[in-house]
């Protein structure tokens, strides 16, 4: 994924399962949202959150 105004920019990378899994629970309605607040300024990196993978 590439912003399209800077296309020599960064590239969002997703592996096939992932984006599947994703794309999947958009469809299904089933995409849980999860609210956390970061503190920019700790020197910790932010929890990762993954929606629970359907096959």
């Amino acid at each position: 994924m590439r912003d399209s105004k800077d296309p020599d920019g960064p590239i969002l990378r997703f592996s096939v399962a992932p984006w599947t899994d994703f794309l999947t629970s958009l469809r299904d309605g089933t995409l849980v949202r999860i609210d956390i607040d970061i503190d920019i300024d700790a020197n910790v990196p932010p929890p990762v959150a993954t929606a629970p993978s359907i096959r």
